[in-house]
């Protein structure tokens, strides 16, 4: 009942542009999209697909999320500005750092501005991972030249949103070569330490441009109601990319 109640809610609608607070719900019309210079209606995971003189695309990996940590760069360094980066949830795992603030190495991990991206308990963020090669002889914010929407249905439009990822984390890494070690108790040893940093999304107005044949990591997103979610019907995701009109088809 509850899922027929979200679908009902969601013709009604209809006609009528919902601008809801970040990341929360959209629904949008049933505009006419651009002609695009590129066609691609059905990406496929693990492939990549060349736009001549433009970019290398190559989808990553698809997920529904229920958070993902965003952080501002360019504040590395002060232990005091550092935001506890633990989920209050313990079932969600991961930190933005690396253990905690005894010394000046440690306090090089943190991180300012970090805070969590919840969808809520009646949504959940659609997560498509795209690399973008920067084939163009100079750098480019592919976030400026990209929009999304999701297609529920063949028929209801829901707005998206783009957000670059930072660097290749491992799920664990050593500190490093710089001998960083924690006294264990237990075996009255030094031990190398270890932590989790996970990947985490960029805030927009921190985008770093892709240098030329440089790759960037992306994430096309959607914040979409559990009804969409669990439902059968047709969904796929349109991105336009420069011009370019790229679908990757969820179901």
């Amino acid at each position: 009942m509850k899922k027929l109640t979200v679908l009902f809610m969601i013709v009604m609608l209809l006609g009528v542009t919902v601008y809801a607070e970040d990341l929360q719900v959209q629904i949008i019309g049933g505009e006419d999209v651009p002609q695009a210079t590129l066609d691609l209606d059905d990406m496929q995971l693990g492939q990549t697909y060349e736009i001549d003189g433009y970019a290398r695309i190559a989808p990553v990996s698809f997920e529904y999320k229920d958070v993902f940590i965003q952080y501002g760069a360019g504040y590395p360094g002060d232990a005091s500005y550092a935001i506890p980066s633990e989920h209050e949830n313990a079932d969600i795992t991961g930190k933005v750092r690396f253990g905690d603030a005894g010394g000046p190495y440690f306090e090089s991990t943190y991180y300012k501005s970090i805070y969590w991206q919840e969808s809520g308990e009646t949504a959940d963020f659609a997560w498509l991972q795209v690399d973008l090669t920067n084939m163009q002889k100079e750098a480019v914010n592919f976030m400026k030249e990209a929009t999304v929407k999701v297609i529920f249905d063949d028929e209801y439009e829901l707005a998206g949103w783009v957000r670059q990822l930072n660097y290749d984390y491992d799920t664990e890494r050593q500190y490093g070569a710089e001998g960083v070690e924690e006294h264990n108790p237990e075996t009255e040893e030094y031990e190398n330490t270890y932590g989790t940093l996970i990947r985490a999304a960029l805030d927009p107005a921190d985008e770093q441009p892709a240098e030329m044949l440089y790759t960037g990591h992306y994430v096309f997103g959607c914040t979409l109601p559990t009804a969409v979610i669990n439902g059968t019907e047709p969904l796929s995701m349109v991105i336009d990319l420069g011009g370019n009109e790229l679908t990757y088809n969820i179901r």
